[in-house]
C-alpha cells in the first residue's frame, strides 16, 4: 500500500488511534469542532506529506475552517463499523436542559459528539498507522501538541496562524479578544 492509497477518512482513523501525551485525548477524540480543527491543522502543517488521494477541501465558514466532507466522512466510519459516536449534553446546568427538554425551546440543548474507534476500527487504524509509520508518526506529534488544549485556545491558535480562514467567522471578534 502506497501513502496515495490514503483516503480523507482513513485521516481520521488515524488522528483517533495516534498516542497522545494527553489522556482525555488518547483514542477518542471529544467534538465535531475539535475533530475538525485537528484534521485542519494535520494539512496545514504536514500538507503534501500527508500524500491523500482525496483530501478534506476546507473552506472560510460561520466557524473557521470548515469541511463538509469531515461529517460525511463520520458518518462513512460509523456506518462502517470503525467508529462510534456518543452525544452527551454540554449543558452542565442539567436542570436547566430539563425544563428545556419539555418546553418549545429544546432547539438550545447542546450535545457534543464524542468519537471513539470500535474494536475493528482499532484495527484497520493500527494497519494503516504500521505501513504509514511516518506519517503515523507526524499525527501523533500533531496530536500531542494541540490534543490536549481547550477547545477555545484549539480555535483561537486556528484563528490566528490561519485567518485566511476566519473572514467569514461570526465568532472571530470574541475568539480573538480571548488571547487565551
Amino acid at each position: 500500500m502506497e501513502s496515495e492509497d490514503l483516503i480523507a477518512p482513513d485521516l481520521v482513523l488515524l488522528l483517533l488511534h495516534a498516542p497522545t501525551k494527553w489522556p482525555e485525548a488518547e483514542g477518542k477524540i471529544n467534538g465535531i469542532t475539535r475533530l475538525e480543527k485537528l484534521l485542519f491543522l494535520l494539512e496545514q502543517e504536514l500538507g503534501q506529506a500527508l500524500n491523500v488521494s482525496q483530501p478534506f477541501t476546507f473552506e472560510a465558514y460561520h466557524y473557521g475552517p470548515y469541511s463538509r466532507e469531515i461529517y460525511e466522512a463520520v458518518e462513512l466510519l460509523e456506518e462502517a463499523g470503525l467508529l462510534s459516536e456518543e452525544r452527551s449534553l454540554t449543558d452542565s446546568d442539567l436542570d436547566r436542559a430539563e425544563e428545556l427538554l419539555y418546553s418549545d425551546m429544546a432547539s438550545e440543548i447542546s450535545y457534543e459528539r464524542r468519537f471513539e474507534l470500535t474494536k475493528d476500527g482499532a484495527l484497520v487504524a493500527g494497519y494503516l498507522a504500521r505501513k504509514h509509520g511516518s506519517l503515523s508518526d507526524g499525527i501523533a506529534n500533531l496530536k500531542d501538541r494541540y490534543g490536549g488544549l481547550s477547545l477555545q485556545n484549539l480555535i483561537y491558535h486556528v484563528y490566528t496562524e490561519y485567518p485566511d480562514y476566519t473572514e467569514k467567522s461570526v465568532i472571530r471578534d470574541k475568539i480573538l479578544r480571548s488571547n487565551p
